[in-house]
C-alpha cells in the first residue's frame, strides 16, 4: 500500500515547483550529439587521412605496434576480463553499478523528485558523485579500447552512462538534484552472468543461460518500477503537473511491489 506522504518544508515544495528537470534532458542530449558529431567528425577525417596518404604493409604493421596501439590492446586487456586485473575491475566496477542503484534507492524513498541541496548536506549526493567519477574513468577506458567508435556509442553501458552522468555533475553546478532517469543505472544487471562468469561462479552453459534470463527480469523490473515512480510522481508537464501523485506518497518500492503481483 502506498505510505503516508512526508512531512516536506515549504522550502522543499517550493524548490520542486520551479520544475528545471528539462535542463537535465538537455545536458543529455547535449552530451549525446556531441559524441556523436565527434564520432562522425573522427571517422571522416580517417577516411580522408587513408585516401589521401595510403599505408603499404609496411607501415601498417609498424603502426600496429605504436603508441596509441599499445595503450588501446592494454585498455582493452583491462575491460575485457580476460585478465586477472581486468577481472577485478570489472567486478569492482559492477559493486559500484550496484552501490549506486542503492543509493538511488534511498534516495527515492526520502526526498523529492527535484531538490534544491548542496553539496554539505547531501551524503548520497557525495557518494555518488565519487562513483559518477568511477563510471566517467571507466567509460574513458572503454572509449580507448573499442575497435568500432559508433559500436560503442550505442552499447548498452555508454547509454547507461550518458543518460546518468551529465545529470549528475550537473546537479553539483546548479545546486539542484533530480531523481528523474537514475534508473536507467539498473539495467547494468544484465551485465552479472558476465561478472559471475569472469570470477568463475559459472561455468557451464545451463546456469549461464537460467542467471542471464532471471538478470534479465530483475532488471527490467527494477526498470520498469523507476519509470513508473518518474511518471507518478512527475505529472503531466502538458497538464500543469495537476494529476503527480501527493508528494511521498508513492515511492520506488510501491512500484516493485505492484509491477511483481500484477506480473
Amino acid at each position: 500500500m502506498p505510505h503516508s506522504p512526508y512531512n516536506f518544508t515549504q522550502e522543499q515544495l517550493d524548490c520542486e515547483a520551479e520544475r528545471e528537470w528539462p535542463v537535465f534532458i538537455y545536458s543529455i542530449l547535449i552530451t549525446f550529439a556531441t559524441l556523436f558529431l565527434m564520432v562522425l567528425l573522427y571517422k571522416m577525417l580517417a577516411g580522408c587521412c587513408r585516401k589521401v596518404f595510403p599505408h603499404s604493409p609496411a607501415d601498417t604493421q609498424l603502426g600496429s605496434s605504436s603508441f596509441s596501439s599499445e595503450i588501446q590492446e592494454w585498455a582493452e586487456g583491462i575491460t575485457s576480463g580476460q585478465t586477472p586485473s581486468g577481472r577485478i575491475l570489472v567486478v569492482a566496477v559492477f559493486f559500484c553499478n550496484v552501490v549506486a542503484m542503492v543509493l538511488y534507492v534511498i534516495d527515492t524513498s526520502r526526498q523529492l523528485l527535484e531538490e534544491c541541496i548542496t553539496w554539505e548536506e547531501h551524503i548520497t549526493l557525495q557518494i555518488d558523485f565519487a562513483l559518477g567519477a568511477i563510471f566517467f574513468l571507466h567509460f574513458l577506458l572503454r572509449f580507448v579500447a573499442s575497435d568500432k567508435v559508433m559500436s560503442f556509442l550505442f552499447a548498452l553501458n555508454t547509454i547507461v552512462d550518458i543518460i546518468t552522468l551529465p545529470p549528475l555533475f550537473l546537479s553539483l553546478w546548479i545546486q539542484r538534484t533530480w531523481l528523474g532517469l537514475r534508473f536507467f543505472r539498473f539495467l547494468i544487471i544484465f551485465s552479472l552472468p558476465d561478472v559471475l562468469v569472469y570470477v568463475r561462479l559459472l561455468q557451464n552453459s545451463s546456469s549461464i543461460r537460467l542467471t542471464q534470463l532471471l538478470s534479465y527480469i530483475v532488471g527490467f523490473i527494477c526498470w520498469s518500477g523507476g519509470f513508473l515512480f518518474l511518471l507518478e510522481n512527475q505529472g503531466d508537464p502538458f497538464h500543469h503537473y495537476e494529476n503527480a501523485r501527493e508528494k511521498g506518497s508513492f515511492r520506488f518500492g510501491d512500484n516493485i511491489w505492484f509491477l511483481i503481483i500484477t506480473a
